[in-house]
């Protein structure tokens, strides 16, 4: 097995944490939700959103690692662990055809209603 060195195994800031930014029970449900229903992945066209949930490949590892749009995980574009995949490499998706992430409604109703 080939050593990574510290550049190859780091991740952008702040992402590198499943969950970063949720709390311990909701980093739980959609650590969970993305385990039993697979994970959600974009190839994005606006390039500001796409930096941040695309990690391109190094000349050992030539794959792009994608973040998932629900639990954060960065996982490469062709994991049996993904169940759904907006637009692709060679025809990216416009921001409005991302599908909402259950995440986001999970942080939002668990701040409205306790």
């Amino acid at each position: 097995m080939q050593q990574l060195d510290q550049h190859e195994r780091s991740v952008p800031d702040g992402t590198d944490r499943v969950g970063a930014g949720l709390s311990r029970r909701e980093a739980r449900w959609v650590l969970r939700r993305c385990g039993r229903r697979g994970h959600v992945m974009a190839w994005l066209d606006d390039a500001p959103v796409a930096e941040q949930i695309e990690l391109p490949g190094t000349a050992a590892h030539g794959s792009t690692l994608l973040r998932c749009l629900r639990c954060g995980l960065w996982l490469g574009p062709d994991d049996a662990a993904i169940a759904e995949t907006v637009g692709t490499p060679q025809a990216r998706a416009a921001l409005g055809a991302v599908p909402l992430p259950a995440r986001a409604l999970t942080a939002a109703s668990s701040r409205c209603c306790g």
